[in-house]
Formats: structure tokens, sequence, C-alpha cells
């Protein structure tokens, strides 16, 4: 029989961001698909452009454009969030792992942060991710 509590389970985590993942599992889904993480100037510049906008998607408020509050979203749920690139889920959801050269910073907020806190930031981790702490790939 189908345990259906399990398998919702499995369609929401299918559909929300990887996080409470380690600084090397990440680097090594990232490896299999044949990519890497990404930098801090790459997310910076994914972020913010080159015209350095306070937000992903410009300077608008977060409410309806980023994911905030109770927990995480369903990834690209949030349209109104693209940046004017395309780029979905820059902000909200969950920080994301970035190098720096001698080491790994997150960046960004989470849904736990203030919407102030949603801006392209990079702080320092003390410890591997936890729950707001996730990863994108990119390919350079």
């Amino acid at each position: 029989t189908l345990d259906r509590s399990s398998a919702a389970s499995d369609v929401y985590k299918r559909q929300h961001p990887i996080n409470c993942v380690t600084v090397e599992q990440a680097k090594l889904f990232c490896q299999a698909q044949g990519k890497l993480l990404p930098t801090v100037a790459e997310l910076e510049w994914a972020t913010r452009g080159n015209v350095m906008r306070t937000y992903a998607w410009g300077e608008d408020a977060p409410e309806g454009r980023a994911c905030f509050g109770s927990g995480t979203c369903a990834v690209g749920s949030l349209p109104k969030g693209a940046t004017p690139e395309g780029v979905l889920d820059l902000a909200g959801n969950v920080e994301e792992l970035a190098e720096t050269g001698s080491g790994f910073v997150v960046f960004g907020g989470s849904y736990k942060s203030e919407p102030t806190r949603l801006t392209g930031k990079a702080r320092r981790m003390s410890t591997d991710p936890g729950p707001t702490v996730g990863f994108r790939c990119v390919a350079r």
C-alpha cells in the first residue's frame, strides 16, 4: 500500500530547495552535474547586476517576491522575484553557499530573515550549514 504521508513528503522535498547538507556534499553534487559552487562575486553579480540594485528584482518591497516567514517555498514559485535577467530565488528561501577562495560563506537571506536582510550580502559560516542554508550550482 502507498503511504500517502510519505508520498506527499517526497513531492514536497522535490519542489523545495536542498538544505541541511555539508559543504562537501554540496560540492560533490555540483561536480556530479559538471558544475561548481558559485563564488561570492558570481552570486553578487547574479543578485545585484551591474547597477547594484537593492534586491535581486530591483527596488520594490520583498512581499510577494521572496520567500520569508514560516518556511521554505517551492523553487520558482515567486516569479515576481526574478532578476531582470530571469534568475529566480536569489532572495529568501535559503541562504546560499559561496566560495571565497579561502573557504565558504553563506550569501543572501533565508526564509527566517527579516525582509531587510534579503539583499545580496555574504557572511562567514562558523559550522556546516543548517536548515536555512542551501546551494545552487553554476557552469563556468
